[in-house]
């Protein structure tokens, strides 16, 4: 009896582990989904300035301000390549992450109930 409450108190310790391993990795994986949400917010908020008049929200810029908003723009095209190698990095540090979160939890499938 006692080893049967040993094994089920081991097995209890390596769930709540696991469960803990697993939310730490949701988090991590949410901040950074975040910061590629941010990012692209960003983006897209520096195009719209761009647009027609008439899908435009907000008023004309003036050329002064295009141009700023261009060679901005420009800027941030210069440095996409850098961030587009960070992301595949990050996407794929997400991948493995969701991999071995895949792997732990089918590890709970075999142990003994």
């Amino acid at each position: 009896m006692a080893d049967a409450d040993g094994k089920r108190a081991q097995i209890l310790s390596t769930v709540e582990r696991l469960a803990e391993w697993v939310f730490t990795q949701h988090l991590d994986l949410l901040a950074q989904a975040e910061a590629q949400l941010r990012a692209l917010r960003h983006r897209i908020g520096r195009v719209e300035r761009l647009r027609a008049a008439k899908q435009r929200l907000g008023a004309e810029p003036s050329d002064d301000e295009r141009f700023a908003v261009v060679t901005g723009l420009l800027d941030e095209i210069a440095r996409l390549d850098e961030q587009l190698i960070l992301e595949r990095h990050c996407c794929g540090e997400m991948q493995k992450t969701v991999s071995e979160m895949h792997q732990r939890l089918e590890g709970l499938r075999d142990l003994p109930g």
